[in-house]
Parts: structure tokens; C-alpha cells; sequence
């Protein structure tokens, strides 16, 4: 069945129009050799003139996401392959819930990785002026609001990085913001029962203050295999 695509406001055109191509590479939609409707279609589809699709699809082939071959047509790329920082930087600023399956693992992995090694540095170098601010964060996860949940859950992990006193994790993390904070909240319409996911938090905190390795090891680790493990089921 062919992709359909949607008609585009006209602010940002060009800008817009590739990240719905990015958004549908991103979820899987549209897959590594899969050829793109002809530009008078796509221009059709969005709205917008053929001359905006055609620069559209310039700017994504920089990036990576797609090769356009003249007479031919225009195929996407497996960008997971030969990818581009343009791509990385697509990717961070990725803001929707819908991943494919193996982005998601993958960015899920990164995540494992870096806030992990964040809590054995958060001890190792004593990084106790964050937890105040963690701590506070904490609190916030308790109110009804789901907008307000979100962002006292991602202020958490955030700190928490920062509490490492490596400077280029934080970075990592935030950069990551706009596809974290839309899996956040789909974890929460998931399961918007907060009480035992904040009992991990208050695990995790309890242990980074007691300069406790192994429990504080523990508690990471189990935030996000219950975390991750309700998006999984998404992909059931």
C-alpha cells in the first residue's frame, strides 16, 4: 500500500516536509530500498509546490535518509549503515513516540549505557550536589499531571547525569530530549500508576547517598527494565 502523507502549514515548509519523510524512516514506515512517490504526488499529498519537495529531498539526501537517482526516482537508504552526524542530530531532534523496533532497542541500549556508567561516577567522584535538585524533581513526579510527571521525570535523569561530573553525558542526554520526553509519555498513558516507579526513584537516590555501588547499580538498572519493558509492549 502506497505511504500517504498529509498537507503541511505553510511555515517551515521545506524544513517540515523532511521531517515527515524523517518521522516515517524513523518509525519504519517506509523502509531501506523502498521508492518514494513521484515529486508531483508528493507535492500533491503535502501541498506544497513540486520546486519545496524537490529541495526537500536535496536536503535529506545530505542527511543521508535517501538517494535520489535522476530518471529513476528517488529510494530510501539504510541510514542505520552509512550514517551521517546530520543523521544523528535527525535523530535527537526525533520528536514522536513511534520508533522502529531496532532504533528503539538501540536508543534504549545508549541510554542503559550512559546513565549506568552516570551513577558509578555520581559515587566514585561524589556528586552529591545534584541529588538536591533529583530529590526535588522527585516530589514533582507525584502530581496528578501527566505534562507535569514528564517533566519532573526527565529533570531526574538529567540531573542524574549531571551528577556524574562528566561533561559530554549531560550533553548526550539533553540532546536526546524530544524523542525521551514523547517515550515518557507514552510509558505513562501505558501505566499511569506512579507509585512503584517512584519507589525505584526513591531507591536509586537513597542508594546514590549512601555511596552504595551495588544497590545504586541495582536501582538504575531496574528503572529501566521496568521502564523500557512497558514500551516493548508497544511492539508486541
Amino acid at each position: 500500500m502506497a505511504t500517504v502523507f498529509e498537507k503541511l502549514e505553510q511555515t517551515g515548509l521545506k524544513e517540515r516536509f523532511a521531517r515527515e519523510i524523517q518521522k516515517k524512516i524513523f518509525s519504519g514506515e517506509l523502509l531501506p530500498g523502498e521508492q518514494l512517490a513521484p515529486e508531483r504526488e508528493l507535492a500533491a499529498q503535502m501541498g506544497v509546490s513540486r520546486s519545496l519537495v524537490n529541495m526537500g529531498l536535496l536536503d535529506l539526501e545530505s542527511k543521508g535518509f535517501v538517494r535520489v537517482e535522476p530518471r529513476r526516482g528517488v529510494f530510501v537508504t539504510d541510514y542505520k549503515k552509512n550514517p551521517t552526524p546530520q543523521t544523528l542530530a535527525a535523530l535527537m531532534s526525533y520528536d514522536s513516540s513511534k520508533l522502529d523496533h531496532a532504533l528503539f532497542r538501540s536508543l534504549m541500549d545508549t541510554r542503559r549505557l550512559v546513565e549506568r556508567e552516570c551513577v558509578r561516577l555520581s559515587i566514585e567522584r561524589g556528586g552529591a550536589e545534584a541529588y538536591s535538585g533529583m530529590r526535588e524533581a522527585l516530589e514533582r513526579m507525584r502530581v496528578p499531571s501527566q505534562a507535569a510527571q514528564v517533566d519532573a521525570l526527565f529533570d531526574y535523569h538529567y540531573l542524574l547525569t549531571q551528577s556524574s561530573g562528566n561533561i559530554v553525558y549531560p550533553m548526550i542526554f539533553k540532546g536526546f530530549e524530544a524523542a525521551l520526553r514523547r517515550l515518557m509519555e507514552l510509558r505513562l498513558r501505558l501505566q499511569p500508576r506512579q507509585e512503584e516507579y517512584i519507589r525505584l526513584h526513591e531507591n536509586l537516590l537513597r542508594a546514590l547517598d549512601t555511596g552504595d555501588p551495588v544497590g545504586a547499580d541495582e536501582a538504575i538498572m531496574l528503572i529501566m527494565d521496568v521502564g523500557i519493558g512497558d514500551l516493548e509492549k508497544t511492539y508486541a
